[in-house]
């Protein structure tokens, strides 16, 4: 590999986001806030949360935008990794 340092921190984002759905009682939760739970303090987490609603950034980015969104950036990212 051209830079590893690169390549082992991508493995490690990547096996990090996968990680938290094991740690969660509820399985059909979205792995982004699984995540956000697991590695972000509930203290910061909860003020993060309050702000993303007061600022109406919910209702821009939905659920269904948010799976789209996802769905685009790791077909990009299928396409860097294989080019």
């Amino acid at each position: 590999a051209d830079a590893p340092i690169a390549v082992i921190g991508w493995c490690f984002v990547i096996s990090l986001a996968s990680l938290p759905p094991l740690f969660e009682e509820n399985q059909d939760d979205r792995r982004a806030a699984s995540m956000m739970r697991v590695v972000v303090p509930p203290e910061i987490n909860d003020k993060v949360m309050e702000v993303y609603s007061k600022t109406g950034l919910d209702k821009i980015f939905t659920e269904e935008a948010e799976r789209t969104n996802s769905r685009a950036a790791m077909a990009a990212f299928a396409l860097f990794l294989t080019t």
